[in-house]
């Protein structure tokens, strides 16, 4: 018995010796050499994805994640086939339409938590952006929300910003947008397009339920608004 035992032993051990690729009996094609290759560790930038930005994190070709890393300009390397752009809590102080035009699959982006201002945002910055659903545009210096946005949105969030105008088309001829955020901006009643908000489902927070009491709307559940003047 103990023979046998220390036969298996030696025998196990003989194989973790091994490296990791020598398991595989065959690996004639990119296929058995992917399964050669350790699955990639969240956080690690994968390169073997194509058109992976420095520094940033693509696990997968349509998902790149390039959150954190005090980028000061948009990245001008990105593959025009990703789906999901994630780029908060960066330095970014303007979209370049050259860039985000290229990127027409386009589903979700990102920029919570940046320095985006109006003046950086062009109106025809999203124009080419057919695809895409749900933007986060919060915690940025907009003063005025983007004068037209893809038909396809589902989500926007423009919440904690200085918005004080909104236009007609920022919402309107959406039928599949349900939710957007709008609280801590500047808005006010006479700058907000009631019939574009109709339809809309906004967050609601008992905190946020400060605007004027002629408001009761609830499409407006989610706006902090400022109290009406007094004479």
């Amino acid at each position: 018995m103990r023979l046998r035992l220390g036969r298996l032993l030696l025998l196990l051990l003989l194989l973790a010796s091994l490296p990791y690729g020598c398991l595989l009996k065959n690996h004639e094609d990119k296929d058995d050499l992917l399964l050669a290759t350790p699955p990639p560790v969240a956080g690690v930038p994968a390169r073997i994805v194509p058109g992976c930005p420095s520094n940033c994190t693509c696990l997968a070709e349509e998902t790149v994640d390039c959150g954190g890393l005090d980028l000061h300009v948009f990245p001008s390397n990105l593959s025009a086939g990703i789906q999901h752009l994630s780029l908060q809590n960066n330095q970014l102080r303007e979209l370049p339409y050259n860039e985000l035009s290229r990127l027409s699959h386009l589903r979700t982006l990102n920029l919570h938590n940046n320095h985006v201002t109006s003046e950086g945002l062009p109106d025809e910055a999203f124009e080419s952006l057919q695809s895409l659903q749900y933007i986060y545009l919060a915690n940025n210096k907009l003063t005025v929300a983007p004068q037209f946005l893809p038909s396809s949105l589902r989500i926007v969030d423009l919440a904690a910003n200085r918005l004080s105008c909104i236009y007609p088309l920022t919402f309107g001829q959406k039928p599949g947008l349900r939710s957007v955020y709008m609280h801590n901006n500047l808005v006010n009643n006479t700058g907000l397009p009631f019939r574009c908000l109709q339809r809309l489902r906004c967050c609601h927070h008992p905190h946020l339920l400060q605007q004027p009491a002629h408001l009761r709307a609830p499409e407006f559940t989610s706006l902090r608004l400022p109290p009406p003047p007094t004479e």
